[in-house]
């Protein structure tokens, strides 16, 4: 705090002890703090109060306004009302500047804001005219838009802010004589709450100490006028006066900064609660001393709080939002489960409640859960999981994000999900949870928003984003931190000002879109704008550099590393440097120069406080780790990576490497009859066993695209789907009417079937858009097209007799193939069409939504890659050996435009029955020797989704195929015998 200041304050008390004295603040805890600031220099508070003017304003007239009936508008009520007039004024077509505008939470909030500011700048809005306007038509909408929100505030019984001042100003009620005033520096005051608060203290004694008394330096629209001080002493001047009050120092990140503060109150054993940080840039530091304290156990109060998001509680209620908006996706509900904030249902993991729900085909959409529902309660399977789900959805207001909802419904249902939901983590997040309740109820009352429910999400995501929780005054043993605006009124031993850079000191202030400059002086003179706010950070930034009391420390970060590039040091902190150093010439590049020779990433003093610090030390300091490291048991992990890492680099396979000495007796399908493999598992065993490997014995999943392409509506799985969907029940629907196939009229029997289809995936994943849905509908039609064409010639003298003939799914029993003497494989699987041919024997049909990449005429198994056709023809045969079938030929069908309209046939005999058992024999030799090489073709890793964690491709190609040649590595033997078959 400022000597200056509170010598001021210290007289004010002393001369008026028994009097009552009002401390008109700021905020609240301004007025706290500076009564602490008094006690500590033992100065008598008696009788003081701290008031904000919006206090003394509600005070004056809240009974009168509560007895004719009336009710105080919050300021997200406020907000949502001007968000739907504007919607239905856009609706209407009555806009002329704001008609294209896209309408979104943040541009209501400005234009309620703006509302309130001229409001509260002429107090009749009735003398607002469009020529204070840049643009007519922009006047003309917002005279419109005030014009209803008055019209429905006056109609609800509501009053705003401006309201109770205008309230106020007509009002004969003043303070009394015996008062004393003082009024602190504000950052603004509007001129409704200026011409009040002169009217009501008219006959008080009224004080307003100055809290720097500079040359050159002007706050902006003080609002109590006194008589000036003639300045004396420059900026400049102060700063000698204080040159041995501070340091200079410079990081090489803002990370970096806060473990510089934190190792020096270590090393000069300060205690946390005679320090204070003041950040400027919140995003930046408020993230990093809010990691350490909950990942560290730091003790620090925050004067502003945190973001809401910071806590489980917040985290889990953004995540929730984030699922309803994508619409139900199962990738964002697999994140909000992954949290382990949410109560899981009993007897079930997290790990094995997704596996089901993507077991059941759960993308995207509330239908497909509810059809889990379903099939759960038909089956009686996993009776808690069942329940769970119903809940969730019982909770969830909408089905889409196109369903209509009011905002009161959705709040409560939000409310609902943090009571009951969400599991605690802590007496933070505790607080957090309550106070994130307490404001949606305090609200809700005062909603009458209603929307589709994209709209109301985003309404309440943009509210939430706005909410702190945990805000503290300092406490006994606490690092306290608080915005540089927020500085004034301090009084710590130990101050710590990071972030000095010229992006962030004094800072930028954007004219506001709504209301520029010149309208904001054209409607009044008084009106703040954007070169007020810079005054006064300019202001706000001389008096912290020059007048705050105890050793103050400065810094900026050499480099801004979330945007990649070098940052700046603040005029101010180089006016400091001039001062400090003598070197009244000295520029930027000067003080980077004189300041970063004791800067670099690598920092053996951080090391002391931060865990990444001494890493970092450790590794660059002796360029490795040395052996004592590894012999400790905490660093076993690092032990085991370096020997990993070593064997690798040999010319055999290792444990590392997917070989597994034949400890594989549970995943060998030959062995253990619960390991039931398919057609699909067997080519990617053939393709890159080591793929496999990861996949499908270590369970590792590919990651997934995380975000959602709004130009497409069904990935190729769910469109292949859809087209077998179809295609089954055109064969079906022509089985059971009794008709054959003909080119002509088809396409208005297959029409109708594929519509139905559509619109039923429609219901369980919905579209983007209706422009999106109508082009990829058209291309499934279009699909459906080319289906029938080719079936035009390839069913001629064909006989289609099964259709969807799956086996080893549901009650089906699954195939046995033998394989030699070894044993027999399980195989499951589901052949699309099985047709009789006219010598009798049967071919089986694979419907491909793909291209026809892979699938030359000349490659029969291209190498143990395709080996679907054979294994279905097999399999036919083998279910139905009473009746002696004989499969003589296998087709893929390719009826779409990727594919063209392409066939491929497979012809099987005796001879490709033979080959295939030979291949099966080989592979299942792989699980039961233990051993997964990688494919001896880079060609086969294009587009492999395991490369993030295969290690071939960061091998070099040389040792890549000298552990393939190893006379050890059995399995490669058997992948080249594999490689034969083509």
């Amino acid at each position: 705090m400022s000597p200056d200041f509170l010598n001021s304050l210290t007289e004010i008390v002393k001369k008026h002890p028994l009097e009552e004295k009002i401390f008109i603040v700021p905020s609240k805890r301004d007025g706290r703090l500076a009564v602490e600031a008094l006690a500590k220099e033992n100065t008598p508070v008696v009788n003081v109060h701290s008031k904000t003017i919006e206090e003394l304003v509600k005070e004056t007239v809240y009974w009168k306004l509560l007895r004719d009936g009336k009710k105080e508008l919050p300021q997200e009520a406020g907000r949502q009302l001007v968000y739907k007039i504007m919607k239905e004024l856009q609706a209407a077509n009555e806009f002329e500047y704001f008609s294209s505008i896209k309408l979104t939470p943040s541009l209501s909030e400005s234009v309620y804001r703006a509302i309130l500011d001229i409001k509260r700048s002429l107090g009749d809005v009735t003398s607002l005219n469009t020529s204070s306007f840049q643009k007519v038509e922009k006047g003309e909408d917002i005279l419109k838009i005030i014009e209803r929100y008055e019209q429905s505030r006056i109609k609800e019984g509501y009053v705003d802010r401006a309201d109770f001042i205008k309230e106020a100003l007509s009002d004969s009620k003043t303070a009394l004589e015996k008062q004393v005033f003082v009024f602190f520096p504000h950052d603004a005051y509007h001129p409704a709450a200026a011409s009040f608060i002169n009217r009501y203290t008219d006959k008080a004694s009224v004080y307003a100490p100055g809290y720097s008394n500079l040359k050159n330096t002007e706050q902006n629209r003080q609002m109590i006028s006194r008589d000036s001080v003639p300045a004396e002493v420059t900026v400049e001047e102060k700063m000698v006066q204080h040159k041995g009050d501070y340091s200079l120092k410079v990081a090489f990140s803002a990370e970096d900064e806060v473990n510089q503060i934190l190792s020096h109150l270590k090393n000069e054993n300060i205690p946390f609660d005679q320090a204070v940080i003041y950040y400027p840039n919140a995003n930046t530091y408020h993230s990093l001393l809010y990691h350490l304290k909950e990942k560290n156990g730091l003790q620090v109060t925050f004067s502003e709080g945190v973001p809401v998001s910071y806590y489980p509680s917040g985290k889990m209620l953004f995540a929730f939002l984030d699922w309803m908006k994508s619409g139900f996706t199962f990738k964002n509900l697999e994140r909000m489960l992954q949290e382990r904030s949410l109560f899981e249902p009993e007897g079930v993991s997290v790990k094995k409640m997704l596996r089901i729900l993507k077991n059941h085909g759960v993308k995207k959409g509330s239908s497909s859960y509810r059809r889990v529902i379903e099939r759960l309660e038909e089956t009686g399977e996993y009776p808690e999981l069942k329940s769970w789900l119903a809940s969730l959805f019982k909770l969830v207001p909408v089905n889409s994000r196109y369903d209509t909802v009011t905002s009161a419904q959705f709040l409560e249902s939000m409310i609902t999900y943090l009571k009951n939901w969400v599991r605690p983590s802590g007496q933070d997040d505790a607080s957090c949870r309550s106070h994130i309740i307490l404001m949606i109820e305090q609200v809700i009352p005062h909603l009458t928003y209603k929307g589709k429910a994209g709209e109301v999400i985003a309404q309440s995501e943009f509210w939430f984003s706005q909410m702190s929780a945990t805000a503290s005054m300092p406490k006994p043993g606490h690092l306290h931190v608080t915005p540089v605006r927020t500085s004034l009124y301090y009084h710590f031993k130990h101050v710590f000002i990071p972030g000095m850079t010229n992006k962030n000191i004094p800072g930028s202030q954007k004219e506001d879109p709504i209301l520029l400059d010149q309208e904001r002086t054209a409607i009044h003179h008084f009106m703040m704008t954007s070169a007020e706010h810079i005054k006064r950070e300019a202001w706000k930034t001389a008096s912290i550099v020059t007048c705050l009391k105890g050793k103050t420390h400065f810094s900026y970060p050499l480099m801004d590393l979330a945007n990649n590039k070098k940052a700046t040091p603040a005029y101010a902190f180089i006016q400091l440097y001039r001062v400090q150093s003598g070197n009244y010439e000295a520029t930027g590049e000067d003080v980077e120069k004189a300041l970063t020779n004791a800067s670099s990433f690598v920092n053996e003093e951080t090391s002391k406080v931060s865990e990444s610090s001494w890493w970092t030390n450790v590794l660059f300091k002796n360029g490795r780790l040395e052996k004592t490291f590894y012999n400790n048991e905490l660093f076993a992990h690092l032990l085991q990576g370096n020997r990993a890492e070593s064997l690798r680099q040999k010319g055999e396979l290792t444990p590392y490497d997917g070989h597994l000495n034949k400890q594989t007796a549970l995943l060998n399908p030959l062995v253990n009859d619960q390991v039931v493999m398919s057609a699909s598992k067997l080519e990617n065993l053939a393709v890159c066993p080591y793929r496999y490997f990861l996949k499908d014995i270590l369970g590792i999943e590919a990651e997934e695209d995380e975000e959602e392409d709004r130009y497409a509506w069904l990935d190729p799985a769910a469109k292949g789907t859809l087209l077998h969907a179809i295609f089954e029940r055109f064969y079906q629907y022509l089985y059971d009417e009794g008709k054959t196939f003909q080119a002509d009229g088809t396409m208005e029997w297959i029409e109708p079937i594929a519509k139905t289809a559509i619109e039923e995936t429609r219901t369980i994943l919905p579209p983007p858009n209706e422009v999106i849905y109508e082009l990829e509908s058209q291309e499934i039609l279009d699909a459906c097209y080319i289906f029938l064409k080719l079936e035009e010639t390839f069913s001629a003298n064909r006989k289609p007799v099964h259709f969807e003939y799956d086996f080893g799914f549901k009650e089906r029993d699954s195939v046995s193939i033998p394989v030699g003497e070894k044993g027999t494989l399980k195989l499951r699987g589901k052949i699309d069409r099985v047709d009789k041919l006219p010598d009798g024997s049967f071919g089986t049909v694979d419907y491909k939504t793909g291209g026809t990449f892979g699938f030359d005429e000349e490659g029969f198994f291209n190498g143990g890659r395709k080996l679907q056709h054979s294994l279905y023809a097999l399999a036919f045969e083998l279910l139905n050996e009473a009746d002696r079938p004989v499969v003589s030929a296998a087709h893929y069908l390719f009826p779409t435009r990727k594919g063209k309209g392409e066939q491929v046939m497979r012809k099987f005999d005796d001879q490709k029955k033979a080959e295939l058992l030979q291949i099966v024999d080989h592979l299942t030799a792989f699980i039961q020797e233990g051993q997964f090489p990688f494919t001896e073709d880079p060609n086969d890793c294009k587009f492999c989704d395991y490369k993030p964690v295969c290690m071939r491709h960061r091998y070099d190609e040389d040792l890549v195929q000298e552990k393939l040649a190893h006379p050890d590595t059995e399995g490669a033997k058997r992948l080249r015998e594999v490689r034969k078959y083509d």
